[in-house]
């Protein structure tokens, strides 16, 4: 299957991609992303079965980053749970 240009900047035939977009605005720059959301999974560590609805990261994923078993979680699942705490200050601000 020859690869085709979708017009969305992606060469894969099909494939659409969504970009969101960051308010860097309210990021602590002296605190790595990671590091931030690990403090949040400690401080939060009885709502991970709210946190993975809320936020859509599988509730095993969020058991595994807390306990330290998953070291690299990936970029994705790391800025989805920095989004997620990031928007629950927010609204409680």
């Amino acid at each position: 299957m020859p690869l085709e240009n979708t017009g969305d900047g992606n060469p894969v035939s099909g494939l659409t991609t969504t970009r969101k977009r960051v308010d860097f605005s309210a990021v602590d720059t002296d605190t790595p992303i990671f590091d931030y959301v690990l403090t949040k999974l400690e401080q939060h560590k009885g709502q991970l079965p709210r946190i993975a609805d809320e936020s859509g990261v599988p509730y095993r994923t969020l058991q595994k980053i807390a306990s330290g078993e998953t070291k690299d979680p990936g970029v994705t699942v790391v800025q989805t749970l920095h989004d997620h705490f990031r928007e629950k200050e927010r609204a409680a601000a």
